[in-house]
């Protein structure tokens, strides 16, 4: 029999509710936890666990929204994917494992001024979910924790060109990390790409992060939640689903993500008044009724009475992007590559992860960052305080991986005679937002990442362009005698040592893609406090990286499983000192 009243009600079973919930119910398993997630249980589907999985993007899983036209991506409508069921993102994502540095999680603490979210204290809770593969860096690291991380060279991943890659990154004067290793809270440099794989396996949340214990609705959508406004402070009480049924709760915990989210906190009118009050009295049918799993009932009269004005729901909402290149091999022959018929190849560890040795995380000129926040805001910025410029930090990741990119337009297929590159844009400048279209959870929110506009992340794209050709084409052991060329898409002239910032800013617009980071959106300091509480609302939190206040410099997988491990303990009043 389901209790009159929950203790908490989790909005979504993603990675950040799956996490929560399992953590919450090992602290107290007296606890009467709802989850209610909008899709079902992928973990155990083998047409997502492989690295060679084409059911990801675009697939069973994925929510597939796209974003708004943008502006300075040639008007291009970008994918925006997001997990559609438990486990949310972990069943469809790349399987990163890149937790970022120590600046980006003191710099989260120095915003919101509560040091419980700055890397010494965060660390316990990054080892709380993590399984490394090695003894080294043993103090950076959790040797029991839930999820398995491995590395290329720990499954005896090599590749013939790993050696040459490694030292022309160094002859450009890019430092090698100690033992490799990104994750140590010092990721500026070149470490080991690492992913939470084993034996090739994806670990999907809910495998690791068992829900045992909590009760769970799949399939099933919340419209909103429910808001008390008759007392001195309004209060959430339960959830309303998009069938009509409702939940009472003693606290509800929106976990959606950083696009679900703020949709959820607007649609219980928690949000800016002008745009709630637009759509107070929408009646009209769901725009995509595949988003629904429940009973449709095309007559509902949705409405959004506004319970609590708050403007900074949907804002400060940023993502990262990537840019994909190809580069044509002097001499195919030697089977350097992914499809050369190299035998190598054809070892079972090969298909366990991506065939990417190595992760670079490169800074960029501190001249060049203060001249183009001068050209942003009008006036120079103080290095002593700026963001960007009072600690060096990690602007650009670059990975270099021995199979070709094969979705570029320019003709390249896997069969040897190519290997690829990727950038991903760490500390966009950039901010967009996160918007309704309806009253209507069925109906998707607006996505506008506003990518590429402002002139700091225009200098840093290009100052990453440039490094990746030098690193391609310039006097190193690649360029000298084992890159030829870029491959560009058709239409393009190839990248070259001289390419000029129009030519750049050209391919940016034409080729640039979401990383599928997507953060900011419930910011905390602005909607959220540091224990996570909806600020001017009570009972009522928001668990997932639409919290995380800053342009974090990491995929966001490993932060947002430790992001939720704290959120755990501070419900539960767990403290500190866990491990």
């Amino acid at each position: 029999m389901l209790p009159a009243v929950w203790d908490y009600i989790v909005v979504g079973g993603g990675l950040a509710g799956t996490t929560l919930s399992s953590r919450l119910h090992g602290y107290n398993s007296s606890l009467q936890i709802l989850v209610v997630e909008a899709g079902g249980d992928a973990s155990h589907d083998p047409s997502i666990l492989w690295e060679n999985s084409t059911n990801l993007v675009h697939g069973t899983y994925d929510w597939a929204y796209l974003t708004t036209a943008q502006e300075n991506l040639n008007g291009r409508h970008i994918d925006a994917p997001a997990g559609r069921c438990l486990g949310g993102g972990t069943a469809i994502n790349g399987c990163e494992w890149m937790r970022g540095d120590a600046t980006d999680y003191n710099d989260w603490a120095d915003m919101v001024n509560d040091d419980r979210w700055g890397y010494d204290n965060m660390l316990q809770y990054i080892k709380r979910s993590e399984e490394w593969f090695s003894t080294q860096n043993e103090a950076d690291h959790g040797q029991n924790g839930a999820i398995f991380v491995s590395s290329p060279l720990y499954e005896n991943r090599t590749y013939p060109l790993s050696s040459d890659l490694m030292e022309s990154w160094q002859q450009l004067g890019v430092p090698v990390l100690e033992n490799t290793d990104m994750n140590t809270g010092n990721n500026v440099g070149l470490g080991q790409l690492n992913q939470n794989r084993r034996r090739g396996a994806r670990q999907v949340a809910n495998t690791r992060y068992p829900l045992d214990g909590v009760t769970v609705l799949t399939h099933t959508l919340v419209q909103s939640v429910l808001v008390d406004t008759d007392g001195d402070t309004p209060t959430a009480t339960g959830v309303i689903l998009a069938n009509g049924t409702e939940y009472q709760a003693r606290e509800v915990i929106v976990s959606g993500g950083s696009y679900r989210s703020p949709q959820i906190l607007m649609l219980s009118g928690i949000g800016p008044r002008a745009l709630l009050e637009r759509h107070n009295g929408d009646t009209q049918f769901a725009l995509n009724k595949s988003f629904f799993f429940g009973r449709l009932d095309t007559n509902c009269h949705c409405q959004i009475t506004v319970k609590f004005e708050q403007p900074q729901v949907g804002r400060n909402f940023l993502d990262h992007f990537q840019f994909d290149q190809n580069w044509k091999l002097v001499d195919p022959s030697k089977d350097y590559a992914i499809g050369s018929g190299n035998h190598l190849f054809t070892e079972p560890q090969y298909s366990w992860g991506a065939h990417i040795p190595f992760v670079v995380s490169n800074p960029v000129p501190a001249a060049g960052i203060a001249a183009a926040i001068e050209t942003d805001e009008g006036t120079p910025p103080d290095p002593d305080t700026n963001f960007y410029l009072r600690n060096v930090q990690a602007m650009n990741e670059n990975n270099v991986g021995f199979a070709a990119h094969t979705t570029l337009g320019d003709g390249v297929h896997i069969d040897g005679t190519h290997i690829a590159s990727t950038i991903v844009g760490l500390k966009p400048s950039s901010r967009g937002s996160i918007t309704i279209s309806s009253a209507r959870i069925e109906n998707g929110p607006i996505i506008d990442p506003n990518y590429y506009a402002t002139e700091l992340d225009k200098y840093s794209w290009r100052t990453g362009l440039r490094n990746i050709t030098q690193l391609m084409l310039g006097n190193t052991t690649l360029g000298r005698s084992i890159i030829a060329s870029e491959t560009p898409p058709e239409g393009f002239e190839p990248m070259t040592l001289d390419s000029t910032d129009e030519y750049l800013d050209s391919r940016i617009a034409h080729g640039a893609f979401s990383t599928y980071h997507p953060m900011g959106s419930c910011s905390m300091g602005k909607v959220v406090d540091t224990d996570l509480r909806v600020i001017g609302v009570d009972g009522l939190r928001v668990v997932d990286a639409s919290v995380i206040p800053i342009p974090f410099g990491a995929h966001l997988q490993s932060p947002t499983y430790a992001l939720a491990e704290h959120a755990a303990a501070i419900i539960a009043g767990a403290g500190n000192n866990l491990i």
